[in-house]
């Protein structure tokens, strides 16, 4: 004798989780970090995940948040699990995925400018790097006669007396490991036509 269709219903399969990557991809110290559940309809959309972090094989924290709150460095091995909400009670795998920390470039920014009534440029660089490296200051382009110092990130160099011009410099910051933050920004520079007044140098700039 056949049965009606009206019998209790079977459970709903457990959401399947395919994949699990990072965001950003390659992380760098001072990066935030989250682990990304593609929406590739293997999942149910009301599932939720449960994400264990570990840092060099160490379990640094255990929430149903997607975003590490725990502060990493070059070097260190970061690995998450996630298990969707489902999974617990059917029994299904979690997904893990792991990357290593890579090295930060350092920060970079022009902090100050003048110039002299003689013409003679001065600018200085400021530059941090979030491991706490070494950091060498170069200049990679600019007017004839203008240089960097690489210890101190003081830059120097001369405009011609009593003529406005532009132009353009682009200076780097390098760190003990090599990574490289490049600066680069346009100077123009204005005298007064006559006596009274001062002369100054402006400049817009940008870093990448």
């Amino acid at each position: 004798m056949e049965q009606s269709g009206q019998g209790a219903s079977s459970p709903a399969p457990a959401a399947a989780l395919q994949q699990l990557t990072f965001e950003p991809g390659l992380p760098v110290t001072g990066d935030a970090l989250k682990a990304v559940i593609p929406a590739n309809g293997q999942a149910s959309p009301r599932s939720q995940f449960f994400y264990t972090w570990k840092i060099n094989g160490r379990v640094v924290q255990e929430s149903w948040e997607n975003a590490l709150e725990v502060a990493f460095k070059r070097g260190d091995i970061i690995e998450v699990e996630a298990a969707s909400r489902d999974a617990f009670s059917a029994g299904s795998p979690p997904r893990s995925h792991s990357v290593i920390v890579g090295n930060a470039p350092p920060r970079l920014r022009l902090s100050e400018q003048s110039m002299d009534e003689k013409g003679v440029y001065r600018a200085r660089l400021e530059a941090s790097d979030p491991e706490n490296d070494s950091i060498a200051f170069s200049l990679m382009s600019g007017p004839p006669g203008m240089k960097v110092d690489p210890k101190t990130g003081e830059v120097l160099g001369a405009a011609e007396p009593g003529k406005s011009s532009s132009f353009a410099v682009n200076v780097a910051a390098r760190d003990a490991v090599g990574a490289e933050t490049v600066l680069g920004y346009q100077v123009r520079t204005q005298w007064p036509e006559r006596n009274g007044g001062e002369n100054h140098a402006s400049s817009k700039s940008s870093a990448k």
